[in-house]
C-alpha cells in the first residue's frame, strides 16, 4: 500500500487561508507539474481563489548574493481558464 503525499502549500495566509505555490527561478517562465500521478497535478488540492506565484530571481556572484524580482501572480481559476491554451514542457 503506498501513502499519498499531502501536498503543502508554500505560503499560507493565517488572517483568510489563502495559500500561495510559490515557484522561483532565475530565467522566469510560468511552468506548472504535468504529472500524471494522481495527487500530484499541478493544481492539486488548490482551491479556486488560492494564488501561484512565479518569482524571478537575480542570482549573485555568491550563494547568498541573491535577489527577487518580477513577482507575476495568478489565481488558480485564472491558470485553469488558460490551460487549454498551455503548451507541454519536454521532460528531462
Amino acid at each position: 500500500m503506498s501513502e499519498r503525499r499531502t501536498r503543502m502549500p508554500d505560503l499560507l495566509c493565517v488572517n483568510c487561508g489563502r495559500r500561495f505555490e510559490v515557484k522561483s527561478k532565475s530565467n522566469l517562465a510560468i511552468k506548472l507539474s504535468h504529472s500524471v500521478t494522481s495527487g500530484r497535478e499541478w493544481d492539486a488540492d488548490m482551491r479556486d481563489d488560492d494564488m501561484f506565484v512565479f518569482l524571478r530571481v537575480v542570482l549573485g556572484i555568491n550563494k547568498t548574493d541573491h535577489s527577487a524580482e518580477s513577482a507575476l501572480y495568478f489565481t488558480k481559476e485564472a491558470l485553469k481558464r488558460s490551460e487549454h491554451s498551455a503548451m507541454r514542457s519536454k521532460l528531462p
